[in-house]
C-alpha cells in the first residue's frame, strides 16, 4: 500500500525478486537468470495522482512492463460513489439507507470516495 513512497532500493529489490535474478552491484549483471521469472505474486497499491513520470515508482512500473519475464496487470480504481458509500454505511450500521444519507454525504465530501 502507498508504494509511491517506496525508495529506489526497495523497488529494485522487488523488481529483482519478481524477475527471478540475483544481482551483483559491482558488475550489474544477473548472476543467476533462468529467463522464466519467479513464482512470486506482488500486489502494489499507489495513488496515481501522486506519481509523476520522473518518480522512482514510474521508473519501476515502466521497467516491469518492459521485462519479458514479468506478467503485469494494472487495475485502475475510481473513488466510491455517494450511493456506494451510503450502502456500505447502511449495511455496517444496520440502519435503513434513508437514515444514513447525511453521514454518507459528509464522508463522500471529506474523502472524495476514497
Amino acid at each position: 500500500d502507498d508504494i509511491q513512497w517506496a525508495d529506489p532500493s526497495s523497488l529494485e529489490l522487488i523488481f529483482s525478486l519478481m524477475e527471478g535474478g540475483m544481482y551483483d552491484e559491482s558488475i550489474e549483471e544477473p548472476m543467476a537468470m533462468n529467463n522464466k521469472g519467479s513464482n512470486m505474486l506482488f500486489i502494489g497499491c499507489y495513488r496515481s495522482n501522486e506519481v509523476v513520470n520522473s518518480s522512482p515508482l514510474a521508473t519501476f512500473i515502466q521497467q516491469t512492463k518492459d521485462c519479458i519475464t514479468i506478467a503485469l496487470d494494472e487495475i485502475h480504481l475510481d473513488g466510491l460513489s455517494k450511493e456506494d458509500i451510503n450502502a456500505f454505511i447502511s449495511d455496517s450500521l444496520f440502519y435503513p439507507k434513508r437514515l444514513t444519507w447525511p453521514l454518507a454525504n459528509l464522508i463522500h465530501q471529506k474523502s472524495a470516495g476514497n
